[in-house]
């Protein structure tokens, strides 16, 4: 049981497809297509989306969502997803980490961190 009023992250369950299947059970169906697209991803988002600020743009996606919203109950639930964001919910698991880390991409940012 996560604490949350979502179910929790299944077994094996990528970070962006858990935010995703979260927002569609919210219901902000176009965040959900955002983060099926990796947009608030910490290793996968698109390099014409990323800015270094995925989850605060998730909390402001979600927050400009919610303030759309006239039942007072889903704006609640928009911001229990906010404060999860907040909290770390959404991160990258330290095996998507491990991934990256492994992974051509990551290698080569760690060879250009560590200079010549």
């Amino acid at each position: 049981m996560s604490g949350y009023w979502w179910p929790a992250r299944r077994d094996d369950e990528a970070t962006a497809d858990y935010l995703a299947r979260v927002l569609d059970e919210l219901g902000a169906g176009e965040l959900a297509v955002q983060a099926r697209a990796c947009h608030f991803d910490d290793f996968r988002c698109p390099p014409d989306v990323d800015d270094g600020m995925n989850i605060h743009r998730l909390v402001h996606g979600v927050r400009v969502w919610a303030g759309g919203q006239d039942e007072t109950s889903v704006r609640r639930r928009a911001m229990s997803v906010i404060d999860a964001a907040v909290a770390g919910e959404f991160d990258s698991t330290a095996e998507e980490s491990r991934a990256w880390a492994e992974s051509p991409e990551g290698q080569t940012t760690f060879r250009e961190l560590m200079g010549p």
